[in-house]
């Protein structure tokens, strides 16, 4: 029994010397991609965050115990869209928690959300078209987005004076499928400084990274557009957003958006961890810059009515506006 506890002894400052070669190891590779990659990373001062990050992670004995120092250097770099992962760990910093108290059509948005109802919904009121666009999955882009274009030149087949846009229940995912999805409503060319939209595809750099043919007549180019959100339209949805509202003949009607605006890249740690960090902000054509929430043209809070859109303030706005409109 004596020899066992000696044994362990002698052994102790070994095990916990590994776990600590451990810790600093995860925590240097993941401050080594920040520094080369984080939008913010010229913002920050490295020796001290670095430093503040080894003290945080004095008494973690494995990754899994990092939340506390991951948080800090994802709050020292503003990033809260980001996040750092570690098995089935995840880290996160919360600019604001997320309080529900604070949407004026909370319950609505509960049990629009409950249904967890994906599809593109359509809808006439009387000459004027309504698409509801939900959150686009990674995983089945290509198929969302030949869903949503059969979608939306469903309605645009009966001609209507005008289009809604509604990506109050979008909380983002695959902005090329979205993109592409509505494209026959949009120009080709440029959607920022180095990605464009062609006849057959989506380009980035002169490679197109999202190959797609057009299924319907492109005769709507003009079409006035009403687009729709809200304090869930997120990520993506937003940089659909933000695309939509440099087009000609549009306007954002609703209440401002999420406020996740940064364009994420995924990064590998470990066999076992990476993190999704924001490497640059939203940036639309003009070469206008995107930090913070979009805010609408013209501001309706509350109201929604996703059940009974007739009776939804948003949309009955939208409807005035477009009735109203002369395109130009």
């Amino acid at each position: 029994m004596k020899l066992k506890i000696v044994l362990l002894i002698f052994f102790i400052p070994f095990i916990v010397n590994a776990q600590s070669q451990k810790i600093k190891a995860f925590i240097d590779k993941t401050i080594e991609i920040m520094k080369e990659n984080s939008v913010n990373s010229k913002n920050v001062d490295w020796p001290a965050l670095t430093e503040q990050a080894y003290k945080l992670a004095e008494n973690a004995r494995s990754p899994e115990d990092l939340g506390n120092s991951m948080r800090f250097l994802m709050k020292s770099l503003g990033d809260f869209h980001g996040r750092v992962r570690h098995k089935d760990s995840l880290f996160q910093w919360e600019k604001e928690k997320f309080d529900w108290n604070k949407i004026p059509g909370q319950l609505e948005y509960r049990a629009a959300l409950k249904r967890k109802d994906n599809r593109f919904f359509t809808k006439l009121f009387d000459n004027i078209g309504y698409l509801r666009i939900p959150t686009t999955d990674q995983e089945i882009a290509k198929e969302r987005s030949k869903a949503l274009r059969d979608s939306l030149c469903k309605v645009l087949s009966t001609n209507p004076k005008g289009m809604i846009i509604d990506l109050r229940l979008n909380g983002g995912g695959h902005v090329f499928s979205m993109l592409m999805g509505i494209s026959n409503i949009l120009e080709y060319g440029l959607t920022s400084s180095d990605e464009e939209i062609r006849a057959d595809g989506f380009y980035r750099k002169s490679e197109n990274i999202f190959p797609f043919k057009e299924t319907c007549p492109r005769n709507h180019l003009n079409i006035p557009v009403a687009v729709i959100t809200g304090p869930l339209t997120g990520s993506s949805a937003e940089g659909l957003a933000i695309i939509l509202k440099n087009r000609p003949n549009t306007i954002l009607i609703g209440e401002p958006t999420a406020g996740w605006v940064s364009s994420v890249n995924g990064f590998k740690i470990d066999g076992n961890s990476g993190i999704n960090l924001s490497v640059d902000y939203m940036k639309d054509v003009k070469g206008n810059v995107y930090k913070d929430k979009i805010q609408p043209d013209i501001l309706v809070e509350g109201g929604d009515k996703f059940d009974n859109l007739v009776e939804d303030t948003k949309i009955i706005r939208a409807i005035e506006w477009l009735r109203e409109y002369k395109v130009r």
